[in-house]
């Protein structure tokens, strides 16, 4: 057998010991402490019902929101007001969204939540979240720019709106794909860019977002719910070096969207911080 031939028997071996090990990957053994749906009450749903929530997304919002209204369903003496609206909210209080900007453009998400609060819901809203996209954090993004532009975006509402509390968002994650050729460049040590490097921008922007708010206003850590298996464990990867998460496989059908135990699970942790935010 040739040297050439042996190499490729030794690689092809190695691929199919390192498939048939843990399909989550990289994954340290990583416990995190979460609030389960064992946890809602009705006396959470409850202390909604007097907030004028405004929820600004686009289609992993919508995964959300059905969520949301999977889990309500199950209290029949409670009813949440679920309104999409395009300018302004009602008197009566609930949970209004509308999708904003486009897809693979944060700035322009952006721009469009800060209008739609200048346009009259940052008079009677009084809680504010926007939710950019997994899309709108890739690895071409300047994320140092993106995180900027939403920082001081954010700092002029505060200003303008000092009643209303802003929400923040970590970005959303998906799901590393793990190829063949994945598997044999990191056998061989070779560099893996295309599999990793956009979770990798993510991750550096989420890092951004509660390294600057932790301590000052409430986040919601997406990303941290949608890295975290149901036994606590997160899925996470190294990268020169650096650890970095990913959404778990158990929450998604796409890679990126969540699927009904994602929605479930990220849902029930969005009511129960939303209930324990201070309007």
């Amino acid at each position: 057998m040739s040297y050439s031939k042996f190499f490729f028997l030794i690689m092809t071996l190695s691929v199919m010991f390192a498939l048939s090990c843990c399909e989550r990957g990289e994954m340290a053994q990583e416990k995190v402490q979460e609030n389960q749906q064992s946890d809602i009450q009705s006396a959470h749903l409850e202390s909604l019902s007097n907030k004028h929530i405004y929820f600004a997304h686009q289609s992993v919002g919508f995964n959300i929101l059905k969520g949301v209204k999977e889990i309500e369903s199950q209290f029949s003496n409670f009813t949440l007001n679920i309104s999409e609206i395009k300018n302004d909210i009602e008197d009566t209080a609930g949970l209004y969204h509308s999708t904003i900007g486009g897809n693979g453009s944060p700035k322009s998400k952006i721009d469009d939540f800060t209008q739609r609060l200048h346009n009259g819901i940052g008079e009677k809203a009084d809680i504010a979240a926007l939710k950019l996209c997994y899309v709108d954090i890739t690895h071409r993004t300047n994320v140092r720019e993106v995180f900027e532009y939403y920082s001081n975006s954010i700092e002029s509402i505060k200003s303008k709106f000092p009643n209303l509390q802003i929400v923040h968002f970590t970005v959303p994650l998906k799901k590393t794909e793990i190829t063949w050729k994945t598997r044999i460049k990191k056998i061989t040590g070779k560099d893996i860019i295309w599999e990793y490097d956009d979770n990798v921008k993510r991750n550096e922007y989420n890092e951004m977002i509660i390294n600057t708010y932790q301590g000052k206003d409430p986040i919601f850590d997406i990303a941290k719910i949608e890295s975290t298996y149901p036994d606590g464990t997160r899925s996470q990867f190294t990268r020169n070096g650096k650890k970095h998460y990913s959404m778990a496989a158990d929450y998604t059908n796409d890679g990126g969207h969540l699927n009904k135990y994602g929605r479930r699970k990220v849902a029930e942790q969005f009511l129960l911080f939303l209930a324990n935010v201070d309007k």
